[in-house]
């Protein structure tokens, strides 16, 4: 049996259709409405939110340029106090200084120039003597006032303080005769005061006139040059380091600096050359070589590297010597009994020499060391060092200079000796003919040797 068919209704292709249960998706609950306005405020409170934070980024942004401005200002303040500090530093210690020169010339050097020994009627000190003690400080003092007169001056024109330096500079040259004369004065103060009895109570006299000295000594007044040149550098790289690049003297600065430093060099340098030419002749006065040594000890270009006294052991003959290391030979001395003074044992260049190790029964020993003359290949001379770290610096500082030698033979002194010490244990040493040709050997080369050391005290 058939279904009957429904009736089929128009389509309607005008009206839109409409949704199923309209009414009801047209209808708001409580719910849904609570939900809406949840939704809608926190919507509120985000935009909120972001305006302020927007307002905030933008205020900082504005406030932000103007605190690197005011850091940049407060950095800038705190250079130029620096900088005030450092100028007070200098012209307050400068004038402090130029005070002390002026002290001792007036109260120590000048009452010295006519002051007169009451038995003798003769002057105290001799102007030789003097010119020993003071040696150009007047000429300083003089340099100094005038430094000291350009600092204030520029305190109130312009601060151009590097300017001053720049004019001055050049008779800071001055100091050099001063430094380089300093310690013979020193020492010259020490004998006179120890020989010189009235001279010995003017000085200790001073503190009771004159408060300054009460706290320092004439001394300590007579080296207070060469302390302050040194500090010329300092002071004036500070000032540079508080100086802004763009300040008109800022340049003058840099160049004051390296022109006083160039000056503090030089007057280093020519003083330790008076000291090592001073240390040469001292040496020269203390060892004795035996009478048929031609050997010339002072040479233009011969200096003290190293000296030390040692255990010595040559030819199974043990003693205790002092060993002279120069930049082109070695000289053992021992010290004679009837007048103190160190006789020449050996010597040779160092350029025809060997270093090598002690050994004792197939081992190193630990301090000792030896040094061999190759040209003669005799027993070779073992010296026992205090520490490893003392062996090291002879051996290395020996070979070191060896080598120097072997580049620029033109630095070896006169190696002409001949020479037979019978009074001593190290026997008959071959003449060298002449000036010999250098040897092309290395000196790195090394060598072993034995020996009993178990009665050797390592001490000096």
């Amino acid at each position: 049996m058939e279904r009957p068919q429904r009736p089929s209704r128009p389509i309607d292709l005008i009206s839109p259709p409409k949704p199923r249960n309209f009414q009801k998706s047209m209808t708001l609950n409580k719910a849904d409405i609570r939900s809406l306005k949840t939704n809608t405020g926190t919507l509120d409170r985000k935009n909120e939110m972001m305006t302020s934070f927007q307002t905030s980024a933008r205020r900082r942004s504005d406030t932000g340029s103007d605190v690197v401005d005011k850091l940049k200002e407060q950095k800038e303040l705190q250079s130029q106090r620096l900088r005030s500090h450092v100028v007070d530093e200098l012209i307050n210690t400068e004038r402090e200084y130029v005070g002390h020169l002026d002290l001792l010339i007036e109260m120590v050097m000048k009452p010295l120039q006519i002051k007169k020994n009451f038995i003798t009627e003769e002057l105290l000190v001799s102007s030789k003597h003097l010119s020993v003690l003071f040696s150009n400080l007047m000429q300083i003092a003089k340099v100094n006032k005038e430094l000291l007169r350009g600092l204030v001056r520029e305190t109130m024109d312009g601060g151009l303080y590097g300017h001053v330096f720049l004019e001055t500079v050049d008779y800071l040259k001055t100091y050099t005769q001063y430094c380089v004369n300093q310690p013979a004065s020193t020492k010259l103060l020490a004998e006179l005061m120890e020989e010189n009895i009235q001279f010995k109570s003017f000085i200790v006299a001073l503190p009771d006139v004159i408060p300054e000295f009460q706290n320092l000594g004439v001394n300590s007044f007579l080296i207070k040059p060469l302390q302050r040149i040194c500090k010329y550098p300092l002071l004036l790289r500070e000032l540079i380091k508080y100086t802004p690049q763009t300040h008109p003297d800022y340049q003058n600065l840099e160049e004051a600096h390296e022109k006083v430093d160039g000056v503090v060099l030089e007057i280093n340098e020519k003083t330790r050359e008076s000291e090592m030419q001073t240390l040469m002749m001292e040496i020269k006065n203390k060892i004795v070589f035996p009478e048929k040594t031609d050997f010339v000890l002072l040479t233009p270009t011969r200096k003290l590297v190293l000296s030390g006294e040692f255990k010595m052991i040559y030819k199974k003959s043990h003693f205790k010597g002092t060993l002279f290391f120069f930049n082109d030979y070695l000289i053992f001395t021992k010290k004679r009994r009837f007048d103190g003074k160190l006789g020449v044992k050996v010597h040779f260049p160092i350029n025809i020499c060997v270093v090598g190790e002690v050994t004792k029964n197939g081992e190193k020993t630990e301090n000792w060391f030896s040094i061999l003359n190759r040209e003669q290949f005799e027993s070779p001379v073992e010296i026992g060092a205090n520490s490893p770290a003392e062996k090291k610096e002879w051996t290395d500082s020996i070979r070191h200079h060896a080598l120097l030698l072997l580049k620029n033979p033109a630095q070896l002194g006169p190696t002409k000796f001949s020479y037979k010490d019978s009074s001593s244990s190290f026997g008959t040493l071959s003449a060298l003919r002449g000036r010999r040709s250098l040897s092309t050997k290395t000196p790195l080369q090394t060598h072993k040797s034995s020996s009993n050391l178990s009665d050797m005290v390592q001490t000096y």
